[in-house]
């Protein structure tokens, strides 16, 4: 078979031809001088003591913010409270024939092992990689909630963690994740809820994981990587807690207490999955449903579906077209 021929125009009047079967080589050499630059820019907004956490968890994340400074407000949608003023059921319906059945029963198990019984908090991370690896964590184990607290001016390089934090908040695309600015914020809604807060902390007073009771729904809170749960959520968090070890080192990187701190939780009964509820897991569905199908706006407001402005918001801010932008190559 002879390749086809396309035209290709140089300049503003001559043309050349470049042969079809030649774009996916040029294709793949393209994504690996993205991802050369992706890793050179990576490693140059690290300090000293971040560098060795290393970045193999971000390598195929391409969304970076040049700014640094725009603002990311509730990531995704939160649906830590049973969703009210829009019909998420008519909206599953309307949007379920549109994906495979592959893709859909795929999306039905996943849901149906989502647990809202244990949520995590993170307070102030520095490291967006690890925030990326700890998020992937969540998902494996089915933890649907998790929050973040960014305070403003918290970074010593503001402009690069801030532009690295939104692209691994962004890469949260199966997570129901909120932002706030304070831990009272953050731990005061948890609290109004009846939910329990238990914060890792290497303090003498603090009991050991295995001992905290996870019979009622409850919080993990992870602190900064280097100097751990501020004050603040000392004082607010009802128990302190740290994870059993026999070694020499005194603490985990910040994703593998994630990760460590899961498995215990499972192994405990903390993790009740399948435990949403019916209103939830037709929201959850819902806003994963509009990541699989392209206008999925505009075929809900067809059907008379009005899509919220945080449904709005969210699926923008993941696609890259809100605060975080792609980077072009050419």
């Amino acid at each position: 078979m002879v390749p086809a021929i396309l035209p290709v125009a140089h300049g503003s009047s001559s043309v050349g031809f470049i042969h079809h079967s030649g774009r996916p080589r040029l294709q793949k050499r393209l994504t690996a001088l993205q991802r050369a630059r992706t890793r050179r820019r990576q490693r140059a907004t690290l300090s000293a003591d971040e560098s060795w956490e290393g970045f193999e968890y971000g390598e195929t994340n391409w969304f970076l913010d040049d700014g640094g400074s725009s603002e990311v407000d509730n990531v995704a949608v939160s649906m830590h409270d049973e969703p009210q003023g829009f019909d998420y059921e008519s909206a599953v319906e309307a949007l379920s024939p549109l994906v495979s059945p592959d893709r859909l029963e795929r999306l039905q198990t996943v849901i149906s092992q989502r647990t809202n019984h244990c949520q995590f908090v993170f307070e102030a991370p520095t490291n967006p990689n690890n925030v990326w690896a700890c998020l992937r964590t969540l998902d494996s184990f089915g933890i649907q909630h998790t929050s973040v607290i960014r305070r403003p001016g918290g970074y010593d390089r503001q402009r690069d963690i801030n532009g690295n934090m939104n692209v691994a908040l962004g890469s949260s695309q199966w997570l129901s994740m909120q932002e706030f600015q304070s831990a009272s914020e953050a731990i005061g809604q948890l609290k109004d809820r009846g939910v329990r807060v238990y914060a890792s902390d290497l303090q003498e007073d603090s009991t050991a994981l295995t001992s905290l009771d996870v019979s009622q729904p409850f919080t993990i809170v992870l602190g900064n990587e280097r100097t751990g749960i501020s004050e603040e959520m000392r004082g607010l968090a009802d128990e302190t807690f740290f994870v059993p070890m026999r070694g020499f080192a005194e603490s985990f990187n910040l994703s593998v207490a994630c990760a460590v701190t899961c498995a215990y939780l499972s192994q405990m009964g903390g993790l009740k999955w399948g435990d949403l509820s019916e209103g939830e897991r037709a929201a959850v569905m819902t806003e994963w449903l509009m990541r699989c199908v392209p206008g999925s706006q505009q075929v809900l407001e067809r059907k008379g579906l009005r899509v919220p402005e945080r449904l709005r918001r969210t699926r923008q801010r993941l696609l890259g077209c809100e605060g975080v932008r792609k980077r072009r190559i050419m």
